[in-house]
């Protein structure tokens, strides 16, 4: 072989001459030729990346002994036991040119291995080829080495998923304080003050609906015909609120509200009680106001069947009449009441003023009584003056209905002076007419032989008896003579 095409040189680091026989000590040069001994591995001559026909599905593992392989057990002992400044580092991480256990750097020809593997270490002629070994231990498939100087891939998942338990855990803590102060907010608008703020509210705006719901009165449904959003609307005032305030009792579980309002320009006063209710959403209060602001309708008549209040129709009856007819209730306002236009044409009756106030007397009474029309007038009348005409005729003269003085039988002349045109009262139940005039004249007799005429004057009385929407009856009963 010729020396000068040979890939390293005869001499070593100290310039002594070895010949051919030794081209295996090239690669144990003094480290100061070939690079630090931290110097990068890949590229040199002799590195495992370049050795050639080592199966790598039997990297890292026990290899066949009569193949010229090391086992794993004869690295780790080489690497392990051997001598030098590299001992104990494994072949793949000596500096190059530098082998565990020998000075310069180049294991001893057959050293440790089987026959095999001593004749496939030396070349043709027993010149070993220009190798530096048998590969180190290669890790399984799949796994990673890390970098020099670099924490293990498994710090450094831990401490992601550290910081990502942290930041889970910040981010709870900010949801629950966020909603906490969300309900400390939300809470301080739900009070008792402003729960009667909103009671009220409904009610001055004309949601009869919406202020039922909020505070059932509990009554009966028949006595709620009032509780309208059509009544309420047009009531022709409404109430306004002017202040809220509350104080409660020792333990606050019971609070009392004082509402100042206006109605018509009148300042009032109500008192309500509001209690805690169960909260919404496991948070959020809740109040219950324990009286509704709701009155009994004082509106009454013991003619009418029944009556329209703020346009809405009720029934009615007398105070202490009908008890089957049920007490009505409304909300605070001033309401028109007005009565029914089909009663006929006898009887009339003028609108009415219902003021409910919501505090002190709550509400007037409203007492609705038909007044008689001129034609019913006029038929009273027409019967007074039949009864006086037939009082000043014969046998008329006899009835009961007439004065006593015209019912005398030794009477000469009997004639109506004068007609009654008019009343001294009139109603549904009675009347009396003004004053008829009847003149008599008796007949001479030895007492009185020439007799003076005489006026008889009086007054007729009498009852109507009118049902709705009928014709009246009407009788006389009997006169007033007037001495």
């Amino acid at each position: 072989m010729d020396t000068n095409d040979s890939p390293v040189s005869p001499q070593n680091s100290t310039g002594d001459d070895f010949g051919g026989e030794q081209p295996h000590e090239e690669a144990g040069r003094p480290t100061e030729q070939l690079g630090e001994p931290d110097g990068e591995l890949t590229g040199q001559v002799g590195s495992p990346t370049e050795q050639v026909g080592h199966p790598t599905e039997h990297i890292g593992q026990p290899v066949d002994q009569a193949a010229g392989y090391p086992t794993e057990q004869y690295q780790a002992a080489q690497y392990e036991a051997g001598p030098g400044p590299y001992a104990g580092v494994p072949p793949a991480y000596a500096p190059r040119g530098q082998w565990p256990g020998q000075p310069h750097g180049a294991p001893p020809a057959g050293q440790g291995l089987p026959p095999a593997a001593q004749s496939a270490q030396l070349g043709p002629q027993g010149v070993r080829p220009a190798v530096q070994g048998p590969p180190p231990p290669q890790p399984p498939y799949g796994y990673y080495q890390p970098p020099p100087n670099q924490p293990p891939q498994g710090n450094r998942t831990k401490k992601r998923r550290v910081k990502m338990w942290l930041t889970i855990i910040g981010l709870l803590l900010f949801l629950i304080l966020a909603a906490f102060v969300t309900v400390q907010v939300m809470n301080a608008g739900r009070t008792p003050e402003a729960s009667v703020k909103e009671y009220l509210g409904y009610i001055a705006a004309g949601d009869a609906t919406s202020a039922t719901e909020m505070v059932d009165p509990g009554i009966p449904n028949g006595s709620r015909l009032l509780l309208t959003d059509e009544t309420l609307e047009v009531s022709t005032a409404k109430i306004e609120v002017i202040d809220v305030t509350s104080s409660s009792n020792f333990d606050g579980s019971e609070y009392y509200v004082t509402a100042t309002y206006s109605l018509d320009g009148e300042r009032l006063d109500r008192v309500f009680t509001v209690l805690p209710g169960d909260n919404e959403f496991l948070f959020l209060n809740t109040w219950e106001i324990q009286d509704a602001m709701v009155l009994r309708a004082n509106v009454e008549s013991d003619w009418y069947p029944e009556l329209s209040v703020g346009g809405t129709t009720i029934p009615v009856g007398w105070s202490y009449g009908d008890s089957e007819v049920q007490d009505q209730f409304i909300y605070p306002g001033i309401y028109e009441v007005t009565a029914p236009g089909d009663a006929g044409s006898y009887v009339s009756a003028e609108p009415q003023i219902l003021k409910v106030t919501g505090a002190g007397d709550g509400a007037n009474s409203i007492y609705v009584q038909p007044e008689i029309t001129d034609s019913l007038k006029d038929l009273v009348l027409e019967e007074a003056v039949a009864q006086v005409n037939s009082c000043a005729s014969v046998p008329g003269n006899m009835d009961s209905e007439c004065p006593y003085s015209v019912g005398a039988t030794n009477l000469q002349s009997l004639e109506v002076t004068s007609l009654p045109d008019g009343f001294n009262d009139v109603s549904l139940d009675i009347f009396e007419t003004n004053e008829a005039v009847i003149t008599i004249k008796e007949n001479p007799s030895s007492f009185n032989e020439n007799p003076e005429p005489e006026e008889i004057e009086f007054t007729l009385h009498g009852n109507v008896i009118l049902e709705y929407g009928g014709e009246p009856e009407i009788t006389i009963e009997g006169s007033y003579e007037s001495w």
